[in-house]
């Protein structure tokens, strides 16, 4: 197996093999690899917004769909975030969300919350990527 480096790293275990007076850029890299700290920072987002289902006459139990600020970047005009149909189906009532613009400032949202026998709940918001 080989890989490719770039120069001005190839030149950092030419350095490595010097100073530390090794036989091959290979025992430079080896020692290199296991004398630096690995470090993972995870950020988590915290979500863009929520969307909840209820279930038929009981509004303790619900589902909720979470969308993300990845989610809205990706997105593109007229995408919906919503439930599966088969969910749907059993909900008292339920919130969608369409895209209505996006560009490289941000979206518009329209927000809809679908209750059974009742006209829908209509509302528009602008989330800012910056």
């Amino acid at each position: 197996m080989s890989i490719r480096l770039k120069e001005d790293t190839i030149e950092a275990f030419r350095e490595i093999k010097e100073i530390y007076e090794l036989k091959s850029l290979d025992e430079a890299a080896k020692l290199a690899i296991h004398n630096t700290p690995i470090s993972a920072d995870i950020v988590k987002q915290p979500p863009a917004f929520i969307l909840r289902l209820f279930e038929e006459d009981d509004y303790d139990s619900f589902f909720q769909e979470t969308v993300t600020w990845s989610m809205l970047k990706k997105s593109n005009q007229g995408d919906v975030f919503d439930f599966e149909d088969i969910l749907k189906e059993d909900a008292s009532k339920f919130e969608t969300a369409t895209v209505l613009f996006k560009d490289d400032k941000g979206v518009f949202i329209r927000f809809e919350l679908h209750e059974k026998d009742e006209e829908s709940v209509v509302d528009v918001a602008f989330y800012s990527f910056t």
